[in-house]
């Protein structure tokens, strides 16, 4: 849960809408991309995966575990259309930071990438750490605020970084903002109080 928290606040940050799904839905047509990170088995979503059309995040830990929760062998992700395979994995002291060429560091967790995907970002000394094949990407690593931030902003882009405390909720013909802080937020032309709601048409 800690993984999805820390990608949900590199997404709301920028304004995004976040629809948590389930692995059931019948098409991803109609989202502009989705991340699913530590999404320990596969198995009933492959068909699901190929009704997007946008950028697709999948990683770290995906496909790892079988149906009784044994780790598979060899390692995942094991997924159509994405030549990534998870090599070894290593759990992170808290103190251990794996810089990210570019920006950004892997904390936690991180995965040994092979294969003939892409490598669009590697560590420090060289490692891969996020592999794609056309829209579909592997990310290898849990990633600190920044490295989050900046998978966002590249597969997203386009998007501000709100103040602090500030949120918001794009709906069919609304924009909501709300200031989840204690003190008065001005932001693109309006200023809103302390626990304060604010909408505008669209």
């Amino acid at each position: 849960m800690a993984l999805v928290l820390d990608l949900c606040r590199g997404l709301s940050l920028r304004g995004l809408n976040i629809d948590i799904g389930p692995t059931r839905s019948e098409s991803l047509a109609a989202y502009k991309a989705v991340f699913a990170p530590g999404l320990l088995q596969l198995d009933e979503t492959q068909d699901l995966l190929a009704t997007l059309s946008g950028p697709l995040v999948l990683g770290p830990r995906t496909n790892t575990r079988d149906a009784n929760f044994t780790i598979r062998t060899p390692l995942g992700p094991k997924t159509e259309n994405l030549d990534v395979q998870i090599a070894m994995t290593e759990s992170l002291p808290p103190s251990d930071l794996h810089s990210i060429e570019g920006g950004g560091a892997v904390q936690r967790w991180l995965e040994h990438l092979e294969g003939g995907a892409d490598v669009v970002w590697t560590l420090k000394d060289g490692r891969p750490l996020l592999m794609r094949d056309g829209a579909m990407h592997y990310l290898g690593g849990w990633l600190d605020a920044e490295g989050w931030g900046r998978l966002v902003d590249e597969l997203l882009p386009n998007h501000t970084v709100l103040p602090k405390g500030l949120r918001l909720r794009t709906v069919d013909k609304h924009r909501v903002w709300i200031n989840y802080s204690a003190h008065t937020i001005e932001h693109n032309g309006f200023k809103l109080g302390a626990a304060d709601v604010f909408w505008e048409d669209i």
